[in-house]
Parts: C-alpha cells; sequence; structure tokens
C-alpha cells in the first residue's frame, strides 16, 4: 500500500498492519529535508556557523601561541567589548530588517524599501560613531586610572565598533534578501582567516606580538570583510529591484520606534549569556573558571543550531506575516520548532558523548568538567523547546514583548547564578544557566502564543500551563 506525505508525496511501501519500513521513513524524512525551505537555509547556515567556530578556535589557538599568555588576555578581555557594544551599536536595525524588507518587496512597495535601507544604514554609522566617540572620550578621561598597557588596545577597539556596526546591519541585509551564505561567510569564515593573515604578515615585518598590534589585525580583517559584504549586498540589493540610487519613500520615526528597543534586547542578551563567566570571574578560582569555560566551549557548539535555524525562519515569518496568510504563519512556526528542538537535541547527545575526549583537548585535569557540561546542554534543549519565538515576536513586530520577557529571563537568570554559583561553585553556576534557559523558553513560549495566538512549540499545553489559548 502507497503511503504519501500531506504533500502527496509517495514515501515508501508497506501493509496496513506494519507501517512503513525504517528504509522508507528514512526516505520521507529525506524528502521532508529536500523540500522544506527552512530545513534546507538551516542546513546552510548551520554548515558556514560550524565552519566558522572551528575557523575561530583555531584562531584563538594562534593568538595565544603568539602573543603569549597575558598579551592574549589583554586583547580577548578588549575585544569582548567590541563583541557587546558593536551588537548594540546597529541601532537594533540588524534585527527589524528581516521583518520591514521583506514586508515591502512582497508588496510591492520598492521605494519603502529602498527608504528602509537608507533610514538603517544612516542609523547604524551615527549611534555607531557617538558610541565609538564616546568610549573613547571615558577611555581617555580614565587614562591614569587604566593601565598604560591596555589604553592603546582599548582605543583601537574603538575605532573597530562602526564597522562591527556595519557588518551587523549588512548581515540583517543579507538575511532579509535570502542571502544567507552572504549573511554568514564575511563574518565567520573570511574575517577569522584575515585576522590571522595580517596579524602573522604584522609579526612578519617586525612588529611585536602585543595586544594592541592584535587589536590592529582585527581591526584590518573587519574592513577587508565588512567592504567584501558591502559589495556582496549591494549587488543583491540590484538584483532584488533594489537599487539603492531608485525612488525612495521613508517612515523614519515607525522604522526607528521599532528598532530601538532590540538595542537594549541585545544588551540585555549578553548580559544573560555571559552571567555564568561573570559571576565566576568574582566567586572561583581561577582553575575552576578555566574547567568551566572549557566545558561551556564546548556545549557552545549545540547553540550554532538554535541560531542558524533563527538565520533563515525570520524572512520566513515576515513574509506569511505580509501577506496575512496566518495558515503559512502556522506552518512556519511548527517548522522552525521541529528542526531547532531536533537538531538541538541531536547536537546535545553527540557532543555528551564526545564530551570527555573534547574536554582532554584542553589538557588535563578539564575532563573534570564533564559534569558541567551535560547540565548546560540540559538548558540549551531546554531553550529550545520554544523553537523560534523570539524570531516570530520580532518578524510580527512586538519588540516590547521582547524587550520585556529578555529583561525579566536576564535579571532572574543573574539572580540564580549568582546565589547557586556561591553556595555550589561552577556547579551552581551551570545550575543557575539551565534554569534561566528554561524559564526564557517558558516565557518566551507564552508570549508568542498570547500575542499572535500561534504555538511556537511542539510540545502539548499540558507541558507549558497559563501560556494561553490558540486562538
Amino acid at each position: 500500500m502507497a503511503m504519501q506525505t500531506e504533500a502527496g508525496d509517495t514515501v515508501g511501501r508497506g501493509s496496513p498492519a506494519s507501517g512503513p519500513s525504517p528504509i522508507a521513513r528514512v526516505r520521507a524524512l529525506a524528502r521532508g529535508l529536500a523540500a522544506n525551505a527552512i530545513a534546507r537555509g538551516s542546513a546552510s547556515a548551520l554548515a558556514l556557523r560550524v565552519g566558522g567556530a572551528g575557523l575561530a578556535f583555531g584562531l584563538q589557538v594562534l593568538l595565544a601561541r603568539l602573543l603569549g599568555g597575558e598579551p592574549f588576555g589583554v586583547y580577548s578581555a578588549v575585544w569582548i567589548w567590541v563583541l557587546v557594544l558593536g551588537h548594540m551599536a546597529a541601532g537594533g536595525f540588524g534585527e527589524t530588517v528581516v521583518r520591514f524588507l521583506p514586508r515591502h518587496q512582497v508588496r510591492g512597495q520598492a521605494p519603502l524599501a529602498r527608504g528602509f535601507v537608507l533610514v538603517g544604514t544612516v542609523t547604524t554609522l551615527a549611534i555607531s560613531l557617538a558610541l565609538a566617540l564616546g568610549a573613547a572620550l571615558l577611555i581617555l578621561v580614565l587614562g591614569p586610572r587604566i593601565d598604560a598597557g591596555i589604553l592603546p588596545a582599548l582605543l583601537l577597539a574603538c575605532a573597530a565598533l562602526p564597522l562591527f556596526a556595519a557588518q551587523d546591519w549588512l548581515e540583517g541585509l543579507a538575511r532579509a534578501l535570502g542571502r544567507h551564505t552572504l549573511a554568514l561567510a564575511p563574518t565567520y569564515i573570511l574575517r577569522p582567516l584575515a585576522t590571522a593573515a595580517a596579524l602573522l604578515a604584522a609579526l612578519a615585518l617586525g612588529l611585536p606580538g602585543t595586544a594592541e598590534v592584535a587589536v590592529a589585525a582585527s581591526l584590518a580583517a573587519l574592513l577587508a570583510s565588512t567592504l567584501w559584504q558591502a559589495l556582496g549586498v549591494l549587488r543583491a540589493l540590484r538584483a532584488a529591484g533594489l537599487d539603492p540610487g531608485g525612488p525612495r519613500r521613508t517612515r523614519t520615526q515607525g522604522w526607528v520606534r521599532a528598532s530601538l528597543p532590540f538595542m537594549l534586547v541585545l544588551g540585555l542578551d549578553q548580559l544573560g549569556s555571559y552571567a555564568d563567566m561573570l559571576a565566576l570571574g568574582l566567586l572561583a578560582a581561577p582553575g575552576e573558571v578555566a574547567v568551566y569555560f572549557a566545558a561551556a566551549k564546548v556545549m557552545s557548539i549545540a547553540g550554532l543550531v538554535p541560531y542558524a535555524a533563527a538565520m533563515v525562519v525570520g524572512r520566513q515569518f515576515a513574509l506569511a506575516h505580509a501577506t496575512a496568510d496566518k495558515a503559512r504563519l502556522r506552518q512556519a512556526a511548527r517548522d522552525a520548532a521541529l528542526w531547532t528542538l531536533l537538531g538541538s537535541l541531536v547536537a546535545v547527545i553527540g557532543l555528551a558523548l564526545l564530551g570527555r575526549p573534547l574536554l582532554d583537548l584542553f589538557g588535563p585535569g578539564f575532563s573534570a568538567g564533564y559534569p558541567v557540561l551535560l547540565v548546560l546542554g540540559a538548558g540549551l534543549v531546554a531553550r529550545s523547546a520554544s523553537g523560534q519565538a523570539e524570531e516570530m515576536l520580532a518578524a510580527l513586530g512586538h519588540g516590547g514583548v521582547i524587550v520585556r520577557v529578555s529583561g525579566i529571563v536576564a535579571l532572574a537568570t543573574l539572580a540564580l547564578v549568582g546565589a547557586l554559583a556561591s553556595a555550589l561553585g561552577v556547579m551552581g553556576a551551570a545550575l543557575g544557566m539551565a534554569f534561566g534557559a528554561a524559564l526564557r523558553a517558558f516565557l518566551f513560549a507564552g508570549a508568542a502564543r498570547r500575542a499572535t495566538g500561534i504555538a511556537s512549540t511542539l510540545l502539548p499545553r499540558e507541558v507549558w500551563p497559563g501560556l494561553g489559548r490558540v486562538r
């Protein structure tokens, strides 16, 4: 008896009593993956992010060996501020572009689409330049209180902020245009390779292996990758009929009002994401912190899965919303929930099986972080249980809801991590992060259901009591 999917494709044969064979089930899953836009896009984005993660890891090893312990520590401490502030400096336009640009495209509103690109570009540059100048001024004012060896690196980092923000904005533009390779490759493939090449060239020319030389190499790589991405995005805009030189209309006030809350969201996300490391830096011995960081680094690989799905699904949500296609939106939410949860579960199980050997790569004694790795993995699976609720809320214009939920989660995670780390050390920090991840999933799933009437999770309502009824 032939068996068909909902789309009507024959996927295998089997008797009514026995059902389809295992081979038929595998073939059905393969067909589903090939036909599903979210699955295909997620796989492509995930491949780029995994490759980028490998390059980033290799770059860290290279920097540590070329610079030595103390300069590498200074470089790492300085560059983390570029990452945190740079994401905020895009003014939230890197997030809302996946909502507005597809909407204006599908409605045939090319002038508005061009206007959004212009407003987003100008706002990103204005905010990032103001932030860079303000940070540089603050560093100069506090100069006597700052170690003289760190000052040059800090000032160079300020120069990197506008470039980092511009690349964040360009990544969002590429995502909104459905160009996922263009969105990810410059940041996660080209930039680490260019950083390594620039540093090796600087050392070959006789420059010292200092933190400021490393920051300068990163700055040069950031400039090169941003220019390459800008040219690619410009070509993509022209191919989509959105040449920046064409007629434009703007709704600046509405776009800015919708985008700026995401500055706060990104800041809160960074705070919640680094709560464990901030707490352990104050409460734990350096050796314990090193073991925890190694475990977190290994498990962070699994975190690429929900990120990859988010890279793709925002455009799907925005297009469905723009055409008022509730059925398409509901299906996109279900697809996103399926691939996010399934992919995260597979990745976490794989890392749990390989956890000890991977931790041993860091050196003797690091395998003691294996229990921490398992707890962090459980937290990641819990977080993935809400599907892409946050991305759906963003695409449908519920930025205020995201800000409120993100604020609650960040503060709760900080409190949990602080209290549990004080009592239980590194395991307490891991438990605090896992509980925070579960709380995040619960609150975002509920917020998405109430705001949109659509379930973002595959789990039954009995698992998520009080989330509201689907309309």
